[in-house]
């Protein structure tokens, strides 16, 4: 999952509703094969089905009330706990993506406080109005020419009100949230690189022919490579230093020109060109900022420096998701 995805998390929800309304097929969830496990997700399925393979050796103890009522069956509650049970026992995956970009726009919120990040009400209302856009252009093509407001009311039965501000307060807070993940980047020692990525050790040493014969690592990662980054020439965000990564490591280990690898990664092979290593730059957003929104012009978040940054964060910010699996299990 990318957390920055324009416009906003209700577009990702609209266009779901969308889908299944209109029978069109959901988009599969992009992943990143270099990205550490997002903890909330990953949490999420694996105490799910933990408390599925207790429950064959023992009875599992009742779930915990929540005290909020979402509706009554003949004059009998039915507690929110009973929805986050059934939820986390049916679509496990799904939950995880929710609460992780719960926990996302928190972190978020956090380091953009502790920054100082400033965020404009006009830079606010541009993100907005291309949200807005982007959900009338979305209804439109699956077949409802009334536009988002009348989707929302129509088929969501919701109050458009409403539901806009909360894709106004979306959009502010991926704002807060590039500016946060690009900040963290610019204040960290880092390497840029260019990848290869190969099936096996035959197919990486007749990459290293080519390099060897003159091929630019741009046109070898083009022919060669099976990560989308070929597209790019190879080109991925830059690696942050990390003594948990063995790209990272790697990287640092290897001189600016040189070509290094090939690294095992996910069963595949990869070969990287270090372009340089880039010092830390010191400093909140008062000192970064203008360089920080230059950047994110040129290039806006990609999945892999999502990833770091919330690698990362893991070590400033706990998350704890026992109150979840306490309702839900």
């Amino acid at each position: 999952m990318s957390a920055f995805r324009s416009p906003a998390i209700a577009l990702c929800a609209l266009a779901c509703a969308c889908a299944a309304a209109c029978g069109a097929p959901r988009a599969p969830r992009e992943t990143n094969p270099d990205a550490p496990a997002l903890g909330g997700t990953h949490t999420a399925a694996q105490s799910a089905s933990g408390a599925g393979a207790q429950s064959s050796a023992a009875p599992a103890s009742a779930p915990r009330k929540s005290g909020l009522e979402i509706a009554r069956v003949g004059g009998a509650s039915i507690d929110a706990s009973e929805l986050l049970g059934m939820w986390m026992h049916s679509e496990s995956g799904a939950l995880g993506e929710y609460v992780d970009r719960l926990v996302n726009t928190r972190i978020a919120r956090d380091e953009a406080r502790r920054l100082g990040v400033r965020i404009g009400a006009d830079e606010v209302d541009a993100r907005y109005q291309t949200a807005r856009a982007e959900l009338d252009a979305l209804v439109k093509k699956q077949g409802f020419p009334a536009g988002a407001d009348a989707y929302v009311r129509e088929r969501l039965g919701l109050e458009p009100q409403r539901y806009f501000e909360r894709v106004r307060e979306q959009c502010e807070d991926q704002l807060r949230a590039e500016r946060a993940v690009r900040t963290w980047l610019h204040s960290s020692e880092r390497a840029a690189l260019h990848v290869i990525v190969v099936a096996d050790a035959a197919r990486a040493q007749e990459v290293r022919t080519a390099l060897d014969g003159g091929m630019s690592f741009e046109d070898a990662a083009k022919r060669y490579s099976l990560d989308p980054s070929r597209e790019q020439g190879g080109r991925v965000p830059p690696v942050v230093r990390s003594e948990r990564s063995p790209l990272a490591q790697l990287a640092f280990r290897t001189r600016p020109g040189d070509v290094a690898g090939p690294l095992e990664q996910e069963g595949k092979l990869l070969l990287a060109r270090v372009d340089g290593h880039l010092p830390a730059s010191n400093g909140g957003w008062a000192e970064l900022g203008p360089e920080v929104l230059r950047s994110l012009e040129q290039q806006p978040i990609e999945d892999a420096e999502f990833w770091q940054w919330r690698a990362a964060m893991e070590r400033f910010y706990e998350v704890d998701l026992s109150p979840l699996l306490e309702l839900a299990r």
